[in-house]
């Protein structure tokens, strides 16, 4: 009995960690991202984040300045974090014992049987949760290093989010930057149209198809700034930021296609391996085995009381002994409990091997998408802008020879427009893509292997404008290209 207070005070000293296993996060995230995260738990952590992000909004962003506020300022980030403490809490709970109870029955004889009184005084502990407090901490404990591994893979797939966002909103306002270039240049060819209509040197006809080419390019532009807009507020919402800090600056173009990739062959058993969902759900399985361990081979003891019983008879006189209580396993034998919990064990053993198979999936469809749009961006650096930029070259020299008409021109020209659009869509597309296998592996990718590039090929920035420019059929052929 003495062991047994001494364990019911020593238990009552204990304190609920602050960090809560934070610490751990802070460096799954940072071996597989990079970047840092913070739990804001009081005012003084806030100020020193929102002086951190102030000193970030004053450049222009980086992706990975976007990632660092997102994971600073976003409130649901934060929300998540708030798990740890719940969890951390139920581990520290699960390693109390249950309070003693004392009962107190004072009990008066009737008036006709002359004066006298009874008390009873029963002090009870739980005896069941004396010997299961090791084995419920320890499967507490398995369920909190569960929790830990699920906090950290949902910031990595926020940072994916980011990377998304930021990468959608580059590549808006490029294509924005390139349809206003569009724009201008329609509206200076309508209006030397117009003096040369005025002049009689072009037809009403003619001049009616430069005003609806400037028309589209106006609508193009529209479109253009509607989907940077709407581009730029998805980030902003991701970043958690709001009032002045919403005009942040971001890079205005995207990153050119790297002349190296990573290394695609086992990428599904390094997924299998770095995955925390995968981590998490194996947790998950080992704490549920745990479970059914402990319903098992407690279930005997069921409901059982004990502790010291005293009683004072009505002729003043006390008798005390000891006091127990248990439960007869006459109906309930527990073997529904012990039936349920093998079958959540079962259940989460078909969640994790479908999880692990689910897991390569991604990796393929990534990398695959991965390489198509590699390859897509390449076709048209390589052969579809040169092809169309050529077209325009040879439509101009026909037409100021007289061989082909204006109409002929404008439509080369929108040909050329819509070719630099692709482009950098299948750009975008192409970082997209190495971002959602960057999730697939869940974390950092193998180092990129390089290839030498070839000379004939190179040097072909993503166009921010149209700018046609003569090609040297020589070097320039796309036919040549194309090989």
């Amino acid at each position: 009995m003495v062991l047994s207070l001494s364990g019911v005070v020593l238990a009552g000293c204990a304190q609920v960690p602050r960090n809560a296993g934070f610490e751990t996060v802070q460096q799954l995230v940072h071996d597989r991202v990079d970047r840092q995260v913070h739990w804001n738990q009081d005012e003084a952590t806030q100020s020193t984040v929102t002086t951190a992000i102030t000193e970030l909004l004053t450049k222009e962003l980086s992706v990975n300045d976007a990632i660092q506020i997102g994971l600073l300022s976003n409130r649901r980030i934060q929300a998540t974090f708030e798990e740890l403490g719940i969890t951390q809490a139920d581990v520290v709970q699960a390693g109390l014992l249950r309070n003693p109870s004392l009962s107190f029955r004072p009990r008066w004889s009737s008036p006709s049987q002359g004066t006298g009184s009874n008390v009873e005084i029963d002090l009870v502990f739980y005896f069941v949760d004396m010997v299961l407090v090791p084995a419920r901490k320890r499967l507490a404990e398995k369920q909190f290093e569960q929790v830990k591994l699920q906090v950290t893979d949902h910031v990595l797939g926020f940072v994916a989010d980011i990377q998304t966002r930021f990468l959608m909103l580059q590549g808006a306002r490029q294509a924005e930057a390139m349809r206003q270039a569009v724009f201008e240049a329609s509206e200076a060819s309508y209006e030397l149209a117009r003096r040369m209509n005025v002049a009689g040197n072009l037809s009403d006809l003619q001049l009616a198809r430069e005003r609806g080419q400037l028309e589209l390019t106006r609508v193009d532009l529209a479109r253009a700034a509607s989907d940077s807009r709407a581009a730029r507020e998805a980030l902003t919402r991701d970043l958690g930021l709001w009032g002045n800090d919403i005009n942040y600056r971001v890079a205005e173009r995207l990153p050119e296609v790297p002349d190296g990739d990573v290394p695609l062959d086992k990428l599904e058993s390094f997924a299998v391996e770095q995955r925390l969902d995968i981590r998490a759900a194996r947790k998950e399985s080992e704490a549920l085995a745990d479970a059914v361990g402990i319903t098992r081979d407690y279930r005997w003891l069921l409901m059982t009381e004990i502790g010291p019983d005293t009683e004072r008879d009505f002729d003043g006189s006390w008798v005390t002994g000891p006091h127990f209580v248990l439960e007869l396993p006459i109906f309930d034998q527990k073997q529904a409990a012990i039936a349920k919990a093998a079958a959540q064990l079962r259940q989460s053993e078909h969640r994790l091997f479908a999880l692990a198979v689910e897991a390569r999936s991604d990796v393929r469809a990534a990398r695959d998408r991965l390489v198509a749009a590699r390859d897509l961006a390449d076709h048209f650096r390589k052969v579809v802008i040169p092809t169309r930029e050529q077209i325009v070259r040879l439509s101009m020299e026909q037409f100021n020879f007289m061989l082909v008409g204006v109409n002929d021109v404008l439509l080369a020209k929108r040909d050329q427009y819509d070719a630099y659009q692709q482009y950098i869509e299948a750009v975008r597309d192409y970082w997209i893509a190495r971002s959602d296998l960057q999730r697939a592996v869940g974390g950092k990718l193998p180092p990129p292997t390089h290839q030498a590039p070839d000379p004939a090929l190179q040097k072909r920035t993503i166009p921010a404008a149209p700018s046609p420019k003569p090609i040297d059929a020589d070097n320039d052929d796309p036919h040549k290209n194309h090989k």
